[in-house]
């Protein structure tokens, strides 16, 4: 599966709507999540695994 978006709203640090264009970085087939602690790394990863894994 390669996801093409992932938009954020309300959860933890991203209080307003935050989409992630997935559909630039997949070209190179590898892609890095990176920035300071507390930026939100973390919910990235989170809000995939919880569409992916929810019911």
């Amino acid at each position: 599966m390669i996801p093409l978006s992932l938009t954020l709203r309300g959860m933890y640090s991203y209080r307003s709507d935050q989409t992630i264009d997935f559909t630039k970085l997949t070209e190179s087939q590898l892609f890095c999540i990176f920035g300071p602690v507390g930026s939100g790394k973390s919910t990235i990863l989170e809000a995939i695994t919880y569409v992916i894994y929810s019911k």
